[in-house]
């Protein structure tokens, strides 16, 4: 399936009335799955474009938003009050790519794929492992990278190879 190379954006509210700043990448006229990507802390949704392109090559129709306090969207920059408000937002967004896909399309909202830089200045990789130790979801996979900075997706091509290795069977295994 050919690369999309347009995107759409829209901003969706927030249930407490912060915008959000949409992405959405097509996969073309029949997309496997759709995939919500989530940024890290101080990033930005723009920042995925390649990795959309890599999903949509794939033909996974992606959604990329900014989180609250960052790139587009409103609230102060790089705070959150609240941090029950960036699982709200993630539902809410979820929830519009429901609403715009097929409905025989697969979402993958169930199974977790958590990929995190080993020397990240950031975000703590022991806090990723905590984190991904208290999802209940039954299916999930962590991989830490050790070397590998914040942007995991952003690295040198020989530095990111592994990253979008594991992304590649984990998604041969989760979508039809």
């Amino acid at each position: 399936m050919p690369a999309s190379t347009s995107q759409s954006t829209e901003t969706i509210i927030a249930k407490d009335g912060t915008p959000l700043f949409t992405r959405h990448f097509p996969a073309g006229s029949d997309p496997r799955a759709c995939m919500v990507i989530v940024h890290g802390l101080c990033e930005h949704s723009g920042r995925y474009e390649q990795m959309a392109e890599f999903l949509n090559k794939r033909g996974i129709r992606v959604t990329a938003y900014d989180q609250r306090g960052h790139g587009q969207s409103g609230g102060p920059r790089g705070h959150v009050q609240d941090f029950d408000h960036l699982t709200d937002d993630l539902m809410q967004v979820i929830q519009k790519c429901r609403q715009q896909m097929d409905e025989n399309l697969p979402l993958l909202s169930v199974p977790l794929l958590l990929q995190a830089a080993g020397d990240d200045h950031l975000v703590d990789a022991g806090a990723s492992r905590k984190f991904f130790e208290q999802i209940k979801s039954s299916d999930k996979t962590l991989h830490i990278y050790p070397g590998l900075s914040h942007e995991i997706y952003n690295e040198e091509p020989s530095r990111r190879q592994q990253v979008l290795t594991d992304l590649e069977i984990w998604l041969e295994n989760h979508v039809r």
